[in-house]
């Protein structure tokens, strides 16, 4: 993630401590559990484990990501329905990762091949994405060196591509709300 430029560095060591313990965890279950993950990864989520709720959506209930061709299958859409809930009550909880997490759901992105569409397509607001993304820039930014800074307005910048001035208007309202938890003691 780091590399992508989708983290800054106060993030990136609790997010690559997360992704390190996930692998750790995974790696002792035999192939015949592999998807037994996203059950696993749901029940710490409704515990309330916060970095379960933030990295839900990387444990498919298939085992492995879905393809085109499972995306109306009733577990995908259940899990996609609980990944976005838990993406929601993690920011509740003050979990910055899953500002940015949000905000590239909600991008309209690219498709994974010609005319297929993302597995999120049907989600994708670019004005609900600009909204995470600013409010993270502002959790993030607020902590952050002077390069970590640039980086941050360089993701920034990357949600705000496209936009006209009255739809980043909208989104620094909307984001109103969301920053309004953070700045919650």
């Amino acid at each position: 993630m780091q590399s992508q430029g989708l983290t800054s560095a106060p993030e990136y060591p609790a997010m690559k401590k997360i992704g390190e313990e996930h692998m750790e965890f995974c790696g002792r279950l035999l192939d015949s559990e592999y998807a037994l993950r996203e059950t696993i990864a749901k029940n710490r989520a409704l515990e309330g484990d916060v970095d379960a709720m933030a990295s839900y959506l990387s444990v498919s209930p298939l085992g492995e990501w879905p393809e085109p061709n499972q995306y109306t299958d009733p577990r995908v859409l259940a899990w996609k329905a609980a990944g976005i809930d838990f993406l929601e009550q993690a920011v509740r909880m003050k979990q910055p990762g899953a500002l940015l997490s949000l905000a590239a759901l909600y991008e309209p992105g690219n498709k994974v091949a010609k005319d297929e569409p993302l597995l999120f397509s049907d989600v994708q607001d670019p004005v609900k994405a600009y909204s995470y993304a600013y409010v993270w820039s502002n959790v993030v930014g607020a902590t952050a060196s002077e390069i970590e800074k640039k980086n941050v307005a360089a993701v920034l910048k990357s949600f705000e591509s496209g936009l006209s001035k009255e739809q980043i208007e909208s989104a620094k309202i909307k984001s109103r709300a969301i920053y309004s938890n953070f700045s919650k003691e």
